[in-house]
């Protein structure tokens, strides 16, 4: 059973993956071919459950937080790993504020 994958552009804060993103499901798929299986009303609930709580992870490193290319956090980090600079590096560190007292 293949993967299911998003529609949308996603790049990775760890490994700079650019492309659709993995869908992960929660709990286990041989579990809730059983329940099919043996029990009718169990079954159509766990897929249910199971579909609730999607969560994405990228197809390079199959982990890492993704941002969506359309946003402007996806354009900056798009930006940086044109130049070769770190994808995930994308705050700039600023200087601290000295108070006089």
């Amino acid at each position: 059973m293949g993967r299911l994958l998003t529609d949308d552009e996603y790049i990775c804060q760890n490994c700079g993956y650019m492309g659709r993103a993995n869908v992960k499901l929660r709990g286990s798929a041989i579990v809730e071919k059983l329940l099919w299986c043996l029990l009718l009303i169990p079954g159509p609930l766990y897929s249910w459950w199971r579909r609730q709580d999607r969560q994405l992870e990228c197809a390079g490193c199959m982990t890492g937080p993704l941002v969506n290319l359309d946003t402007k956090l996806g354009q900056v980090m798009l930006e940086n790993k044109l130049r070769g600079a770190p994808v995930g590096a994308v705050a700039e560190k600023r200087k601290p504020i000295l108070r006089k007292n």
